[in-house]
């Protein structure tokens, strides 16, 4: 019992109660943007079969990936979703947790199990790029981990991709999953 008999007791009662009351925060960190307003409708379904399932290929829910970055360079957070068994999608930031898809726009097509995205502007050209690491069900099968590189905005502002891994020598076809970049800087010339 809390009483003036026993100070130690009444002050921790007080603590308790004092933490108890301080630790209800009433802030909302998330909230739930649903897909008819946000324009984001991505859905990375994975489809288990009787040739296709976590025993035949022991990757099957290792994937796929998100990039949020600005890829127009317009001060808003884009989104980049790999797919596993659909195509990955670009959406494009219009403010106010609204999205539009411009995969089609942006030439975007990665018909692999894609694993992992990486962003960079590998070739330091202010416009940012995308690495996606790939894999294939089959284990007799190989594909090449894409290097989807920015070419900039179109027109109407919508960023132009292209894939050239193989020129940049990083069309890796082994089991990838994530890749991680630090910008390379050419060695500087000493005198002797």
């Amino acid at each position: 019992m809390c009483t003036r008999n026993h100070p130690f007791l009444w002050l921790t009662c007080f603590a308790l109660l004092l933490a108890l009351t301080s630790c209800r925060d009433n802030t909302t960190v998330f909230r739930l943007v649903p897909p008819g307003k946000s324009g984001v409708d991505f859905a990375n379904i994975i489809e288990e079969s009787d040739t296709l399932n976590a025993l035949t290929f022991e990757y099957i829910y290792n994937g796929a990936g998100v990039g949020a970055a600005d890829f127009n360079n317009d001060g808003l957070t884009d989104l980049f979703f790999a797919g596993n068994l659909t195509n990955s999608r670009l959406y494009l930031n219009q403010g106010s947790l609204t999205f539009k898809d411009v995969t089609d726009e942006a030439g975007i097509r990665t018909n692999y199990w894609c694993t992992g995205v990486s962003v960079v502007d590998i070739n330091e050209d202010g416009w940012l790029d995308i690495h996606v690491a790939t894999i294939h069900h089959d284990p007799d099968k190989r594909v090449p981990d894409m290097f989807l590189i920015n070419l900039g905005p179109d027109e109407n502002g919508i960023p132009r991709f292209e894939d050239r891994a193989r020129e940049l020598g990083v069309a890796d076809s082994s089991y990838s999953t994530l890749v991680s970049y630090k910008p390379w800087k050419p060695p500087q010339k000493q005198e002797v």
